[in-house]
């Protein structure tokens, strides 16, 4: 019995605990501290933590295709209430009729996005959302939804603001013009005076694209009839010395009178969540927007559409001209995307944005090594430190595809030899203890 006690000693230190030995240290190598790879994208703040640890790794290496900022410190930084960086974006979009694009920013608290919005054709809108870190994929349509959209609660306000202001038309125009003004307005859109909402104005322009869909020989012969009043108008219009654009300028020039030209405090404010109102009863609503409208129920800041502008060609219109100014004040963390889709079955929509994001900047008054604007750079590890490091990318302006923001940053975790070295001295103390049983 002893003799068989001793052969099982001696196989488990020369066979099964060397052996144990050997792998656990090419385990915690290869697989637990091997190099993480992160998927970054613009403005991006993370710590990096994954595959590092103060015990087995001397020294923590960072590297990425592109320049970032990277700060060791200790515990994890707080956010400056008071100190914002201030971001910058300028995005051009081409939408065919029922597509959509989406920008998602992740905003701490006391966040604020102000975005300027421009569009060339009808159509138009935007929806802000509340989501996850990945979007939520809305899948197909379903046709036949139509009921009201649920509002986000407890997410404050988003103020809706018209910069700039239409100009007035001619009051030349004889009694017999003026009429045909009217005419002409009633027959094209139909929009009422400012005592109509704006909601129910977005929803009639959407009944009117539809039904021009669904009527287009019909469109064309009533076009045809009132060539003849339209050339007539024309022509009184451009006699007058300040109307000096086209007709298709005066048209939206009219449309855009309709909207509120008056300011208070930088803007009207709708009600954050302001959204274009849907008849329970209205089947003009096409089916991609419906379905959008429900995969993002009780998410929703802001649903709007904006109006037209032929001069929407460009982002300096965004600065002189009249357009939809929203103002978007964070009361929690989390991801926000801003979603702008088109409905507009003759043309594609060309939509150009500016947003400037103002977020609270982290206090590192606490961090010990620092690189600033680099691609690669390196930090070493004090043993059973608590130090970590945090990577800042910075934005970069013009990006016009999503796939061009994703940048990989690769973490490497350089092996603490003296901690590996015990490994094998102890397998060979083992060993050696086998001479003395």
């Amino acid at each position: 019995m002893h003799g068989a006690r001793r052969v099982i000693t001696f196989c488990l230190m020369t066979a099964v605990l060397p052996t144990i030995l050997v792998i656990i240290p090419l385990y915690l190598r290869h697989s637990v501290y091997t190099d993480i790879v992160y998927s970054v994208a613009e403005s991006d703040v993370l710590e990096v933590v994954n595959g590092i640890s103060s015990v087995f790794c001397q020294a923590h290496s960072l590297r990425m295709n592109s320049t970032f900022s990277a700060f060791q410190v200790s515990g994890t930084p707080e956010l400056s209430p008071i100190n914002k960086k201030h971001i910058k974006l300028k995005k051009s979009m081409k939408l065919p009729d029922d597509t959509l694009e989406y920008w998602g920013f992740y905003l701490p608290q006391g966040s604020r996005v102000n975005l300027s919005v421009c569009a060339r054709w009808d159509g138009a809108h935007i929806l802000v959302v509340k989501g996850d870190k990945t979007l939520r994929n809305c899948g197909n349509p379903k046709p036949g939804t139509t009921g009201e959209p649920h509002l986000a609660k407890g997410q404050g306000q988003v103020l809706v603001t018209y910069e700039g202001r239409a100009q007035e038309m001619g009051h030349f125009l004889d009694s017999e013009n003026k009429e045909n003004v009217e005419d002409l307005k009633n027959a094209d859109d139909e929009i009422p005076y400012l005592m109509t909402t704006e909601k129910s104005t977005t929803t009639e322009d959407r009944k009117l694209r539809h039904h021009r869909k669904r009527a287009g020989n019909t469109r064309k012969k009533r076009d045809t009839l009132d060539s003849e009043r339209r050339q007539k108008l024309m022509k009184v219009l451009l006699e007058d010395d300040d109307a000096n654009h086209d007709f298709n300028h005066v048209r939206e020039k009219r449309r855009a009178d309709v909207l509120p030209n008056h300011k208070l405090d930088g803007g009207i404010a709708h009600g954050g969540n302001a959204f274009a109102f849907v008849d329970k009863n209205d089947s003009s609503i096409s089916s991609f927007e419906s379905n959008l409208l429900e995969c993002h129920d009780g998410k929703i800041l802001l649903h709007k559409e904006f109006a037209p502008s032929e001069f929407c060609k460009n982002f300096k219109y965004l600065e002189n001209g009249n357009h939809l100014q929203t103002t978007h004040d964070v009361l929690a963390d989390g991801y926000y995307y801003y979603i702008f889709y088109s409905d507009n079955d003759f043309n594609t929509n060309d939509i150009h944005s500016i947003f400037d994001i103002y977020k609270p900047t982290y206090q590192y008054g606490n961090y010990t090594t620092a690189c600033i604007n680099s691609t690669d750079c390196t930090f070493p590890i004090k043993f059973f430190s608590d130090d970590m490091v945090v990577v800042e990318v910075p934005t970069r302006d013009g990006i016009e595809h999503e796939s061009d923001d994703i940048t990989f940053l690769v973490s490497t975790c350089h092996p603490r030899m003296a901690v590996y070295a015990i490994f094998p001295v102890t397998v060979l103390l083992l060993i050696l203890s086998c001479a003395f049983l």
